[in-house]
This record gives C-alpha cells, sequence and structure tokens, in this order.
C-alpha cells in the first residue's frame, strides 16, 4: 500500500471480501455507521460509510463536515464514544 514494497496485501483482501460478505447479508437493511476520526487525505472510509450507511455518525475533532442526513460531532473518538454509552447505558 502506498508504494510499500513489503504490503502484504492477502489480509485485505480478505477482510475486503467480509465486508462485502456482511453488506450483502445486510442489503435493504437500514445501516447505521460510526466514523471515528477518517480525515480528508485518503477519503476511503469515508466514501465507504456514506455509500453504504443509511445513517452516518461522523466523529472528528477536525474533519466532520456532513452531507445531509448524517450526524457530525466533533470531538476525539474517546470522547464522543463515552458520551454514546452514557446515553446507551
Amino acid at each position: 500500500m502506498f508504494n510499500d514494497n513489503w504490503w502484504v496485501s492477502a489480509r485485505t483482501r480478505m477482510q475486503n471480501s467480509n465486508f462485502h460478505s456482511w453488506l450483502d447479508e445486510h442489503c435493504g437493511m437500514k445501516i447505521t455507521a460510526i466514523e471515528l476520526g477518517a480525515g480528508t487525505a485518503i477519503p476511503s472510509v469515508r466514501i465507504a460509510c456514506s455509500n453504504n450507511a443509511k445513517n452516518l455518525i461522523r466523529i472528528n475533532p477536525a474533519h466532520c463536515n456532513i452531507e445531509k442526513g448524517q450526524i457530525p460531532l466533533k470531538m476525539s473518538a474517546l470522547s464522543a464514544l463515552t458520551e454514546i454509552d452514557k446515553i446507551l447505558s
């Protein structure tokens, strides 16, 4: 990855396959994604979340710009997850 001659891609391919199998199994369901700290330099996580989740909670202290229907939390991942846990407990 990124011109790394020692990159071992087998695990990445396996995880990608697992991810797509999971998406297929949950097709038509209202998936909510919680995106933690995905920046803008390499948008692959942002794109995957936006394309596959009905609801998106974007947690990022610096880059939490959103599209319609998404929920931005401009805070650290730990702070956000702690607050979410308090609400759900």
